[in-house]
């Protein structure tokens, strides 16, 4: 086995840190708004190949298509 390393910074001060998740919301938040509707269909195909017709819910996904976030 290879040992990997990574030049990711993983220890930031608290000012750091709260950038860092600033911005992965505003990240996430524009991802949203861009790929919804893509995503959406996406979770339904992934989850319509692995459903067991006699299970209702599986995973968060609703029997109506809907997601659980």
């Amino acid at each position: 086995m290879t040992m990997r390393f990574s030049l990711l910074k993983t220890h930031w001060n608290a000012d750091d840190a709260y950038a860092i998740i600033a911005f992965l919301d505003e990240l996430r938040d524009a991802l949203w708004e861009t790929y919804e509707t893509d995503i959406i269909e996406d979770q339904i195909k992934n989850h319509e190949r692995s459903v067991d017709p006699d299970r209702r819910q599986i995973d968060g996904l609703e029997e109506d298509g809907c997601i659980d976030f």
